[in-house]
C-alpha cells in the first residue's frame, strides 16, 4: 500500500467575526427626541404666527381708510350703479371685519357669516352693533341682487349707517376674548 500521508490535525472552526449589533433602541429614542423637537418648534412657530395680529394703529388706519372710501362713495353714489355701491361698501368694511373675526370671515357668504358669527358678534359687539352689521350686509345683498334698486335715498342711508358702524366699531382690544 502506498504510503499514507498522515492526517493533519483537525483545525478548530473559527466563528465569523462578531458584528457589533446596533442598539436599535438608542436610535429609536434619538429619532423620537428629534421628531418631538421639530414638532414642538413647528407648534411654537404656528402659535407665534397666530398671536401676531393687527396692532391698534393698523386698525385705526383701516378705519380711516374705510371712512375715507365711504365718504368718497357718499359724494359719488348717484353716479355709479347700485351693485358697485354695495361692492364698495363691502370692500371698505371688509378689513375692519377681518380685524375682528379673522380671515375666515372673508371667504364666507353673507348667510354663512351670519349663521356662524351671530352669537359671537353679539358677545363681541353688543346687540346694537351686531344688528347694524347684519342690516348693512343684508342691505348690500339686496342692492347687489335686486332688479329694481335705483332708489338713491336707500343707497345714501346705507352709506350713512355704514359710516356710523365703522366709527363705532370696537377696537381690537375692546371686549375681545380673541387677544
Amino acid at each position: 500500500m502506498p504510503e499514507m500521508e498522515p492526517i493533519p490535525d483537525i483545525k478548530d472552526i473559527i466563528a465569523p467575526p462578531e458584528v457589533i449589533d446596533p442598539n436599535i433602541n438608542f436610535f429609536l429614542i434619538i429619532g423620537i427626541i428629534i421628531g418631538s423637537i421639530i414638532l414642538l418648534a413647528y407648534i411654537f412657530l404656528y402659535w407665534l404666527k397666530i398671536k401676531t395680529t393687527l396692532s391698534p394703529e393698523e386698525l385705526t388706519d383701516q378705519r380711516k381708510k374705510a371712512l375715507d372710501q365711504l365718504h368718497k362713495l357718499k359724494l359719488d353714489h348717484t353716479k355709479i350703479s347700485a351693485k358697485e355701491v354695495a361692492n364698495i361698501i363691502i370692500s371698505s368694511i371688509r378689513p375692519v371685519i377681518q380685524s375682528k373675526f379673522g380671515n375666515l370671515s372673508l371667504s364666507l357668504t353673507t348667510d354663512e357669516f351670519l349663521i356662524q358669527f351671530k352669537a359671537y358678534s353679539k358677545n363681541l359687539l353688543g346687540d346694537e352693533s351686531s344688528d347694524a352689521l347684519i342690516d348693512i350686509l343684508n342691505d348690500c345683498d339686496r342692492l347687489r341682487f335686486s332688479p329694481n334698486n335705483e332708489n338713491n335715498s336707500e343707497r345714501e342711508n346705507l352709506i350713512i349707517s355704514t359710516i356710523k358702524l365703522v366709527r363705532n366699531f370696537p377696537k381690537k382690544d375692546e371686549n375681545s376674548s380673541t387677544n
